[in-house]
C-alpha cells in the first residue's frame, strides 16, 4: 500500500483533523517525500525544509504505517528531551483516534509511555541528543531524526557524536534500512542538514503558472528581473512592511503575470519534485498532475527513469533521496506574508538570518572573510571630518573597551535609518580623563548645531570594580553603564539583558552598587558582531544601515586593522564564536564601536520614535541658534529621556 492512500485513509494529527493531501500536497506530490518512502532502493529521505510544512508530520506517518503495514524495530529521536516526548505524544493522540492502530498497541492507555511506543509487533524507541543512553545500544530498522542541526554534542563526552550514535543504530539493517533526517538549515558549511541534502537528488518543487501552466520554483523577486515575490513602491516616501504586504503578488518568471493570493492552492497542488540537473516537462507534468488531482491514486513510482515530468539525467541517483522547501510553498501563508517578515527583518541580520533560515530553508553565509583594511576604507568613508554630525543623526553614544593601562573608545551617532556615523576615537588612560576628556565634548552638525552624548557603556569583563565605581556616578542618571558581552547569539530575540553585578571582589561595594540599582548590560557578542560585520562587508557609505567613517579614519591603518581584525570560528561542539584573524594584533577599537551599538540599543528601546523626537529637537536648537525659534507643537510626543537639553551628559562637563 501507497503511504500515500495509507495516510489519506489513517492518520489524522493531534487535534483529530484526518490527514488533507491537498493542504500539504508538497509531502505526497511526484517525485517527493513519500515516493521515496515507498522506493526499495532508497535508504536515506533528506528534508531541508523551512517551518510550518509538515516534515514531522510526515516523519510520524512514515513510522506509524510501517508499525501497521511492515512492523520492525524503529525510533525517533530529536535534539532536546522535551520535543522528543512531544513528538511521540502527537503520535499517541493519532493512534488514539484510530481504532485500526489502537488495537495493534502492546498497552492500555494508561501505560502509554512516551520514552517507548509498544505495539504487540513492534517498538518506537525515542531518544534525544543529549541523552547518549537513549541513543545506544538498539537495533533499528526505520528511524526520524528531528531537528537534525540542532543535535548538541557536549565536548566532554567520552561518547561518539550524537548524528554518529544515531546511524549507527542501523548497522544492522544498512541494506534495508529507511531513516528520515529533517530540520530547517543553520549555517553554510557547516549545516548538517545542508550537507545531507547536497549528498543526496537535490530535488526542489517546481509549481505552474496559472496563466501561462509553465513550471517555475518560488523565490524572492529581484529589481528589474522577472520573477518572483514582488510589491509596489508608493508614490511618496518609502516602502513600508505594511505596504508591502498590501501590495504583493508573484511574477511569473515565464510570462510576467502576476499572480494572486486565491491562485496559490491551484499553483501549489499541481507541483512536482525535479532532481538537480533535469528540467521539467511543462505539459507532462501539468497533465500527471491534473489526473493525480481527480484521483490520487493515479500516479505510481518507479523510480525517475519513468518519471514523465522531468527532462534529462538526475545529477545523482541512488540511495539518498534530499528535498529542499521554503515557507513560501505554505497554503496557510499568502504573498503578503511572506512580503511582510521579509521587510521587518532586512535590515536587522539577526532576523535576516531567521527569515532566510525558518522562511526560506536556506543556510546562512558567515561573514569569515576577512576584508582587507585598504577596502574597506575606500568603500566606507562618509566624506565627513572627525567630529562633525550628520543631519541624520539622533543620538550619540559611547563605547569603550577597558585594558590593563588604558581606555580606548569610539564615539558613533546613529540615524533612523540605522545608519552609523563614526564621530570620534582614541585612547585615554584614566576614568577621569575619559569623563572630562571624552563624555564632555560637545560635536558640531554640519548646518552648525550642538550635540552632545546621550548614552555611554563600558566593557566590565576586566578591572571590574574600577568600572562598577565609575558607572555608579549618581551624576550620569544611569546613562553610563556596565556592559559584559557573552557567547550566546541571542537566538530568542534578547540580545541584551539586565542583570545584577558580577565579579566585584568587594562585597560591601557590591552592596552599595546594588543600592544604588545599578545593573549589568549583557550583550549578544555574536549578535552584534554580526550586525556590525554586514555593515562592513555588504553596504557603502550613505546607504541605509551602512557604517560611514570620518575620513580621518579611513587614513588611519591603525583603527581600520582594528575594524577588520574579526572573524567567526568554529568551536568544539559546533559552536560558533567571534574571535581575532591574528591573535598578536588588537581589535580594540572594533569591540568599543560594538558596545557603542549595544548603547544605542538600550537607548532605542524598541521605539524607532525617539529618533524622529531627537531629530526635531535638533531642529528646535538650530532654529534657536538663528533666532528664529518656532513654539513647540503640542500634539506631538516630546521626549521623556531628555531632561537637558541636548541630552543626558551635557551637565557633567
Amino acid at each position: 500500500m501507497r503511504t500515500l492512500e495509507w495516510a489519506v485513509e489513517n492518520m489524522v494529527n493531534d487535534q483529530g483533523r484526518a490527514y488533507d493531501h491537498w493542504a500539504f500536497p508538497h509531502i505526497g506530490a511526484p517525485g517527493g517525500p513519500m515516493d521515496a518512502f515507498d522506493d526499495n532502493v532508497v535508504r536515506t529521505i533528506s528534508l531541508q525544509w523551512a517551518t510550518r510544512l509538515g516534515k514531522t508530520f510526515f516523519s510520524q506517518t512514515s513510522l506509524l504505517k510501517t508499525a501497521d503495514c511492515d512492523p520492525c524495530p524503529m525510533m525517533t529521536a530529536s535534539s532536546v528531551e522535551q520535543l522528543a516526548k512531544e513528538v511521540m505524544g502527537r503520535m499517541y493522540a493519532a493512534i488514539e483516534k484510530r481504532d485500526r492502530l489502537s488495537d495493534k498497541m502492546a498497552l492500555p492507555e494508561r501505560l502509554w509511555n512516551k520514552g517507548l511506543m509498544q505495539f504487540k509487533e513492534c517498538r518506537i524507541h525515542s531518544a534525544w541528543s543529549r541523552s547518549t543512553s537513549t541513543l545506544a545500544d538498539k537495533n533499528l530498522k526505520v528511524g526520524h531524526a528531528g531537528e537534525y542541526d540542532k543535535w548538541e554534542y557536549q565536548t566532554t563526552s567520552k561518547e561518539a557524536h550524537p548524528h554518529k550514535l544515531f546511524d549507527d543504530r542501523f548497522k544492522d539493517y544498512q541494506s534495508v534500512r529507511k531513516v528520515i533526517y529533517e530540520g530547517t538549515p543553520t549555517v553554510t558549511g557547516r549545516s548538517p542538514i545542508e550537507s545531507r541534502f547536497l549528498q543526496g537528488w537535490g530535488c526542489l518543487y517546481f509549481v505552474p503558472c496559472p496563466e501561462c501552466h509553465k513550471y517555475q520554483t518560488l523565490r524572492l523577486g529581484e529589481q528589474d528581473k522577472p520573477g518572483g515575490i514582488k510589491w509596489g513602491q508608493p508614490e511618496i516616501g518609502k516602502t513600508t512592511s505594511s505596504y508591502a504586504s498590501k501590495t504583493a503578488h508573484y511574477s511569473c518568471e515565464h510570462c510576467e503575470a502576476k499572480i494572486s493570493d486565491h491562485q496559490r492552492p491551484w499553483m501549489m497542488r499541481r507541483g512536482v519534485w525535479v532532481p538537480e540537473g533535469c528540467s521539467v516537462n511543462h505539459e507532462e507534468a501539468l497533465k500527471h498532475t491534473q489526473s493525480i488531482l481527480e484521483d490520487y491514486t493515479n500516479h505510481d513510482w518507479n523510480g525517475w527513469r519513468d518519471a514523465c515530468w522531468i527532462e534529462g539525467e538526475p545529477m545523482r541517483g541512488g540511495v539518498s533521496a534530499s528535498y529542499q522547501l521554503s515557507s513560501f510553498y505554505a497554503l496557510s501563508l499568502g504573498w503578503g506574508d511572506i512580503a511582510r517578515e521579509f521587510m521587518d527583518s532586512r535590515k536587522n541580520p539577526h532576523l535576516l538570518r531567521n527569515f532566510r533560515n525558518q522562511w526560506q530553508g536556506l543556510t546562512w553565509e558567515l561573514h569569515n572573510r576577512r576584508r582587507e583594511p585598504s577596502e574597506l576604507a575606500k568603500r566606507l568613508d562618509s566624506g565627513l571630518n572627525k567630529g562633525a554630525v550628520h543631519d541624520s543623526v539622533g543620538v550619540i553614544t559611547v563605547g569603550v573597551d577597558v585594558q590593563d593601562l588604558h581606555l580606548v573608545y569610539v564615539v558613533a551617532g546613529w540615524g533612523k535609518d540605522d545608519r552609523c556615523y563614526v564621530l570620534d576615537y582614541g585612547t585615554v588612560f584614566s576614568f577621569q580623563e575619559l569623563l572630562k576628556g571624552v563624555f564632555s565634548q560637545v560635536y558640531t552638525g554640519v548646518r552648525g548645531d550642538n550635540v552632545v552624548i546621550s548614552m555611554a557603556g563600558i566593557d566590565s569583563g576586566f578591572r571590574t570594580d574600577e568600572v562598577y565605581q565609575f558607572c555608579s556616578n549618581q551624576e550620569f542618571k544611569g546613562a553610563v553603564r556596565p556592559t559584559k558581552g557573552v557567547d550566546s547569539d541571542g537566538s530568542k530575540n534578547r540580545p541584551l539583558i539586565a542583570s545584577s553585578l558580577e565579579g566585584s571582589k568587594d562585597s560591601t561595594r557590591k552592596a552599595l552598587f546594588n543600592a544604588r540599582k545599578m545593573h549589568l548590560w549583557k550583550f549578544s557578542k555574536p549578535y552584534f558582531q554580526e550586525r556590525l560585520q554586514r555593515r562592513l562587508d555588504s553596504l557603502e557609505a550613505g546607504q541605509d544601515g551602512s557604517l560611514n567613517l570620518p575620513t580621518d579614519a579611513t587614513k588611519d591603518e591603525d583603527f581600520m586593522e582594528q575594524l577588520s581584525n574579526n572573524a567567526p570560528i568554529e568551536k568544539p561542539g559546533g559552536s560558533v564564536a567571534w574571535e581575532k584573524v591574528h591573535e598578536s594584533y588588537p581589535d580594540d577599537y572594533r569591540d568599543a564601536l560594538v558596545i557603542a551599538d549595544v548603547v544605542r540599543e538600550m537607548w532605542e528601546r524598541g521605539s524607532k520614535d525617539r529618533y524622529d523626537i531627537a531629530l526635531r529637537q535638533r531642529e528646535v536648537n538650530r532654529n534657536n541658534m538663528k533666532g528664529n525659534a518656532k513654539p513647540v507643537d503640542k500634539k506631538k510626543p516630546q521626549s521623556k529621556y531628555h531632561d537637558r537639553q541636548g541630552g543626558w551628559l551635557e551637565g557633567i562637563r
